[in-house]
């Protein structure tokens, strides 16, 4: 039996569609899902995503008990006054092991909350692309695929992200009636396998990441399969979820 796939290309198309019953994966591979699966690697507990500044630091304030590290940037860069900003090096297990996240990035963090009403959901980037494919695996439900885009417009490392966990189902084998969002990105993860670390240097935002001083985080982020965890949404929260080691 065919298993249907369908591609949101930005955080904004996905807020409008109604995700009941389906498993949903997230993309923001610039930085927030790459980030935070590092992050639940390194161990934090859990992380709480928020669409805006002032809704973090009434988040971090309700945390506060609980140690939380209040996580986040705007323009690429840490928010004043924040613990960690959107670098996948700052969350070393010195620093998060134990400890729960509020997390605010600009366009990851509405992403993760579009997809809060689906049946499964999990975030995905290139560094857990086969992982996240075996996660959704899982499951028989509809899947969707949400790119978060940048500021209500589509983003190439999304999509190439995207493109990484439709290679790997399809590699797996299965039928997949997937729309033309989901042909697209496979074409693009599939004429960028050859240099993943330069094709994300060559987005619009992987070359800004890397003017203002962060070309490091793009690097990390074309590490393809670099790790086997698949984080996910469960009770208004980021877990760590498990890991799917394996074969593609």
């Amino acid at each position: 039996m065919s298993r249907s796939f369908r591609l949101y290309p930005t955080a904004e198309a996905a807020d409008r569609a109604d995700m009941a019953g389906m498993a949903v994966l997230v993309f923001d591979v610039l930085r927030a899902t790459t980030t935070l699966t590092f992050a639940f690697e390194n161990g934090a507990t859990e992380a709480f995503p928020a669409s805006d500044i002032p809704g973090a630091l009434r988040l971090a304030d309700e945390l506060s008990h609980a140690g939380v590290l209040l996580c986040g940037e705007r323009g690429g860069r840490k928010i004043a006054g924040f613990d960690l900003g959107n670098s996948a090096s700052e969350y070393t297990s010195l620093r998060v092991a134990g400890r729960p996240l509020v997390f605010a990035s600009t366009n990851g963090s509405r992403a993760l909350l579009a997809a809060r009403f689906a049946s499964r959901a999990a975030i995905a980037s290139l560094v857990n692309a086969c992982a996240a494919a075996r996660w959704l695996g899982a499951g028989h439900e509809p899947v969707a695929l949400v790119c978060s885009g940048k500021e209500g417009a589509e983003s190439e490392e999304d999509l190439i992200g995207a493109g990484a966990v439709l290679h790997c189902v399809a590699r797996a084998g299965g039928g997949i009636e997937a729309d033309e969002g989901c042909g697209r990105a496979r074409e693009m993860f599939l004429s960028a396998a050859g240099d993943l670390g330069a094709a994300l240097r060559a987005t619009a935002h992987g070359s800004y990441l890397s003017e203002i001083g962060f070309a490091q985080d793009v690097a990390g982020a074309a590490e393809l399969d670099r790790l086997d965890r698949v984080p996910e949404w469960r009770d208004g929260r980021l877990r760590a979820g498990r890991r799917w080691p394996g074969g593609a």
